[in-house]
């Protein structure tokens, strides 16, 4: 599992959703599991996600498949302009000056984080999504794959470094390893 927060921050827009794309061909290769944290992604950067979740000062709104996010709020009465990025769509909801509700919903739609969250948990997608959590004593497998995934890197790692820590570099290795670039051979 891996966890990132604000990795494409910084990035222009195309090495942006290269990196995400990369993690994203990582997770469907290896299994992983990844949570990232962005903003201003591109249409291209949300499609390559299968979740995602929208807060508002701290409290989840939604949390559900992320073919099913634009729906949701369109059916509680926000409007996703024709062609408008999806995700910039879902964090607007909560801004009264950025999003627009249709005709005949205004004043059926959620104004506060706390009005977003209650409709949030009486959803049937919060309660599919509670359906899917897997408790921590059903995940006995996955836990000792854990155990033997990091006794292997131990042992392989000690083997490397000899009697240095497993997940230890000394300050040598640390400064070749920040400082070098990857410089493709030259094709003669």
């Amino acid at each position: 599992m891996q966890f990132w927060d604000q990795p494409t921050r910084g990035l222009d827009s195309k090495t942006a959703l290269e990196f995400v794309e990369t993690l994203r061909r990582d997770v469907n290769t290896n299994g992983k599991s990844v949570v990232l944290t962005t903003y201003q992604a591109d249409n291209g950067i949300f499609d390559a996600f299968d979740k995602v979740i929208v807060l508002a000062e701290g409290r989840v709104i939604y949390y559900g498949l992320r073919t099913a996010a634009k729906s949701y709020f369109e059916d509680m009465g926000f409007v996703c302009p024709r062609g408008a990025n999806i995700a910039d769509f879902l964090t607007s909801v909560t801004v009264n000056t950025e999003r627009q509700i249709a005709p005949g919903f205004e004043t059926r739609v959620p104004n506060t984080p706390e009005e977003f969250e209650t409709v949030y948990k009486r959803s049937e997608i919060c309660r599919l999504m509670r359906q899917l959590i897997q408790q921590p004593e059903n995940l006995g497998d996955q836990v000792e794959d854990l155990k033997m995934a990091v006794e292997r890197e131990k042992r392989q790692r000690k083997w490397r470094l000899g009697k240095r820590g497993v997940y230890t570099a000394g300050l040598r290795e640390q400064i070749i390893n920040c400082t070098q670039r990857y410089v493709p051979f030259p094709s003669w």
